[in-house]
């Protein structure tokens, strides 16, 4: 069993163990959708945000015409390598934003795992990874879900790009050498709200192995107060 903060835990605490993870990438940009800062310089189609041809392709193919706000926002960056969080009250395409992100990023020419992807339980995971695969069809971007509490031969044999596990499985997964860091620059943490909360020993853990550049994005849907509330806890005082 995963070491989860007690059931009833109050907000206060929550907010905290949200805090805490996300204090190290307080500098991240922010990206909420009700922001109307420089609209004007925000690319207005996904042709306009540098993506490849294939990823295009594939975007047009699942139905995508113009992209939300907040994708106008995100993308961009985080095909920069920059540090995301995408914060919004309602579904948005934040997502999808991350998605694009990892899809226009992985070297589908390395075989090797190179973005991580933190989900709150399987049925999060197995949807992200669908998205993934639709997204990234012309692309030959190898997705896998690890989902059982216990990894198997076919785990260890399959070759893939991303990664996709709850953070007790993922923080094993590295521990048992089923998962090597050494290839992945970019970490997703989705739905940060659930996600982190209710796993905040094992993504601290899962963070200390990689160096403090690794790229990481965060997708939350309430708001963080506590963010706001008092100086950054480094992750080194965990």
């Amino acid at each position: 069993m995963g070491s989860r903060l007690k059931r009833g835990t109050s907000p206060r605490n929550r907010n905290e163990a949200l805090e805490s993870v996300l204090s190290k990438y307080l500098e991240a940009i922010y990206c909420r959708p009700d922001s109307i800062a420089y609209l004007s310089d925000l690319p207005k189609s996904f042709d306009a945000m540098g993506l490849s041809e294939n990823l295009l392709k594939g975007i047009r193919e699942y139905g995508f015409v113009e992209p939300f706000l907040i994708q106008r926002r995100g993308i961009v960056p985080f095909c920069a390598g920059e540090n995301l969080i995408l914060e919004s009250t309602s579904p948005s395409g934040k997502t999808v934003t991350s998605c694009l992100g990892i899809l226009q990023r992985v070297d589908g020419a390395l075989v090797q795992c190179q973005a991580l992807v933190l989900v709150p339980d399987v049925a999060n995971g197995k949807k992200i990874a669908e998205l993934i695969r639709r997204l990234g069809v012309h692309l030959g971007i190898e997705v896998h879900e690890f989902t059982r509490e216990t990894v198997d031969d076919e785990d260890r044999e399959v070759l893939f790009h991303v990664a996709l596990a709850t953070p007790d499985l993922g923080s094993r997964l590295f521990r048992e050498r089923s998962i090597s860091c050494d290839s992945i620059k970019m970490i997703l943490v989705s739905k940060g709200e659930t996600t982190i909360v209710q796993y905040v020993y094992e993504v601290l853990d899962i963070f200390k192995l990689f160096p403090s550049d690794v790229q990481v994005c965060c997708s939350i849907l309430n708001p963080i107060r506590a963010l706001t509330l008092k100086p950054p806890l480094l992750l080194l005082d965990i």
